[in-house]
């Protein structure tokens, strides 16, 4: 599934906050248009002198009809908003189903090696080595098993 598929996922983390024009303006939200000039100002939209009439032009508004008047031919700045826990939750659930899915396979592509590290490492048969007593070998003596 490609990205694309999850537009309708993806645009409603995105909230546009549209105020009404009629709704008396706080020093809040004036502050925050005045944040968002300085953005603007920033990317190169708006001159320095734009940016100061436009400071003030935000200090004087009223309503917030005056303050989207303030951001005229700027493009509309979107606040993302946080995936609830149940997404996160989903998303870790699905990873740990790919990585388990992993795993399997990969263990399943090499089930051969188990047979042979049985026997490499003494699973059967072990009891038929011989060891020799190393102490008769630096004495000299004659090899005795043990």
């Amino acid at each position: 599934m490609c990205w694309s598929s999850h537009r309708a996922i993806r645009d409603s983390w995105v909230v546009e906050r549209r105020p009404r024009a009629d709704v008396r303006a706080s020093d809040a939200d004036r502050q925050a248009t005045i944040d968002q000039l300085s953005r603007h100002t920033g990317d190169g939209r708006l001159t320095l002198e734009d940016f100061e009439a436009r400071v003030d032009e935000a200090w004087r508004a009223k309503t917030d009809g005056d303050l989207r008047h303030v951001l005229r031919e700027l493009p509309v700045e979107r606040e993302r908003v946080r995936p609830s826990w149940w997404q996160f939750r989903a998303a870790a659930f699905w990873t740990m189903v790919i990585v388990a899915a992993a795993f399997l396979m990969g263990a399943a592509s090499l089930w051969w090696l188990l047979p042979l590290a049985w026997f490499k490492l003494g699973g059967f048969g072990h009891h038929h080595r011989r060891r020799y007593d190393t102490r008769a070998l630096q004495r000299g003596d004659d090899l005795t098993l043990v």
